[in-house]
């Protein structure tokens, strides 16, 4: 049975919006569903999601909720393929995710470059809530109080394993917000998952990048958190 899980679905082409842009010598456009020529956005495709996902029955009688976020490649011939989950929620939730998006394949219309078909990543964020429709603005609540929890451990208990618990959790409700994850990485990183942390900045570089951020670029090469911590300090 569907349940009205779905709420908050956004689409973004990590290497370009649905728009055209104007580069030197260059016009490319993002992939886009095929129900959806004619129009801005993708709310077509939320509509193909929302009629053919399923919330596992496992997921939902244990309450997992949170947003997943799926990046695929639609190639050339507007097929999906290389798709992995970028933010996970549970075994079962992503295999359905995994499920229905592969479903898409053949449905997309290929992104285009000087006027023709070409290779281009685009991801899928999908939230999933038992009953509720708009969960963006309380995964937004849900995740802002992860973050002062894991804040709270990691700057004044300095309890570095329970911040990233709370971290996580943040994560877990909103994967895309670059602070949060800027965070994240130097709580990982202080408990020396090194490469945990760098998954987490480049991450950020993904999605954009944020003001301020060239020390990024150097973090994986520092020797310790006090090293890292002085960049920061002096990049303020």
């Amino acid at each position: 049975m569907i349940v009205a899980l779905l709420l908050l679905i956004s689409t973004v082409s990590t290497f370009g919006q649905n728009v055209k842009h104007s580069l030197p010598e260059s016009t490319i456009t993002a992939p886009e569903f095929k129900a959806n020529f004619q129009n801005d956005g993708n709310g077509y495709l939320k509509n193909y999601l929302f009629r053919h996902l399923e919330y596992p029955e496992n997921s939902l009688q244990w309450n997992q909720e949170g947003t997943v976020v799926a990046q695929f490649i639609v190639t050339s011939n507007g097929e999906v393929t290389d798709l992995t989950i970028i933010n996970s929620l549970s075994q079962d939730i992503d295999r359905e995710v995994i499920r229905v998006l592969m479903s898409t394949s053949g449905m997309w219309r290929p992104a285009f470059e000087n006027g023709k078909p070409v290779d281009k990543v685009k991801e899928v964020s999908i939230a999933f809530a038992p009953g509720e429709l708009n969960p963006d603005k309380r995964f937004v609540r849900e995740a802002k109080e992860y973050l002062a929890l894991g804040n709270k451990q990691f700057y004044n208990k300095k309890n570095n394993k329970n911040a990233l618990y709370f971290y996580d959790k943040a994560v877990r409700y909103v994967p895309n917000d670059k602070s949060l994850l800027a965070t994240r990485g130097i709580c990982k990183y202080q408990l020396g998952d090194k490469t945990g942390a760098c998954r987490d900045w480049n991450r950020i570089r993904t999605l954009g990048g944020m003001e301020g951020d060239a020390y990024l670029d150097n973090f994986c090469e520092y020797k310790g958190y006090s090293e890292m911590i002085g960049t920061v300090q002096d990049n303020k």
